[in-house]
């Protein structure tokens, strides 16, 4: 199997992601042993970041300028995720619970790296993975062992730091900002028509299966001090590729998928909020037939869909102007 069979599928790549991350953050009652399993579907996060380098790749070859893949890559995703904090934000300067500097610094999402807050974190990433990208491709193709090996021990010192105390309140990145890199370099082999040698499978495959098993033995151990995203990007390369695997030999229209695929950012900003208001509804309510708080959670994620599609569309309508 070539590499470029995950670009084939990315859209449905990008739509399953989603869905693990939707599920992660839905409220349903669940037993412990499945509340254990719904907290890896939080893996959806690090296959997000794996398919968005495999994308910026292509991206940055089209034209290889740092100032033009910047300005292009901010102005895609602030033109999306702008109004929606602004208008999130806003009434909270309004009644004083937070204050003007603290709202520009969410709206810029430059908050996240010195408090740790956690609305919109990805947003926050995201946009500093863009910015390391033009850096990184650039020593990549001058020097690729080098670069690997300065970004895997850079990895270590992050994680080993963060076992101490070190950066604990950017965790969720800190832990998880390699897979990116990674999801480049496959697009890389990808675009030089390289195949997945047996090697690559054997190594993910134990990538996958150490994780899984340390979590069966050691249980609380293993998901406590964020070792949990350290499971989940070393998982990640081969979940990816055994997905676009089943996909390329089932040959089913995966069109939910691709659907999901194409409003991940702004599922990614209304599915929590829809959630909310819904639960806080249902608690207000009291709803009886729904015990375990599946058709409020089922709802929330239709609605939070339907709101991105109109979104999207309302964006695209502005843009267009």
């Amino acid at each position: 199997m070539n590499y470029s069979i995950i670009g084939k599928h990315r859209r449905e790549l990008m739509g399953i992601s989603m869905l693990l991350i939707v599920i992660y953050h839905t409220s349903i009652y669940l037993p412990e042993t499945l509340y254990r399993f719904k907290a890896l579907t939080d893996i959806g996060v690090s296959m997000f970041f794996f398919l968005s380098g495999y994308a910026m790749l292509y991206s940055w070859d089209k034209n290889p300028d740092a100032k033009a893949f910047i300005i292009k890559r901010l102005k895609r995703i602030f033109r999306t995720t702008l109004p929606v904090v602004f208008v999130w934000c806003l009434p909270q300067v309004i009644i004083g619970r937070i204050g003007i500097g603290e709202f520009v610094a969410k709206c810029m999402s430059i908050y996240y790296w010195y408090n740790g807050n956690l609305l919109y974190w990805f947003i926050s990433a995201i946009v500093m993975l863009y910015l390391l990208t033009p850096g990184f491709l650039t020593l990549y193709r001058k020097n690729r062992k080098a670069t690997m090996t300065v970004i895997g021990i850079l990895y270590v010192v992050i994680v080993v730091a963060g076992r101490n105390g070190f950066m604990n309140h950017i965790i969720q990145f800190s832990y998880r900002f390699i897979i990116y890199f990674i999801g480049m370099i496959c697009a890389v082999a990808a675009k030089e028509e390289k195949k997945i040698s047996r090697s690559v499978w054997i190594i993910s495959a134990i990538l996958f299966i150490v994780p899984v098993v340390l979590m069966l033995v050691f249980k609380d151990a293993v998901y406590s001090a964020g070792f949990r995203y350290v499971a989940e990007t070393m998982m990640t390369v081969f979940l990816i590729i055994t997905i676009t695997l089943i996909l390329e030999k089932i040959r089913i229209d995966m069109k939910i998928s691709k659907m999901l695929g194409d409003y991940t950012l702004e599922m990614y900003l209304f599915h929590e909020k829809v959630l909310y208001i819904f639960t806080f509804i249902y608690f207000k309510i009291g709803i009886q037939f729904d015990r375990f708080g599946v058709v409020t959670n089922v709802l929330s994620v239709l609605a939070a869909f339907g709101i991105s599609i109109i979104y999207k569309k309302i964006i695209g309508m502005v843009l267009k102007k």
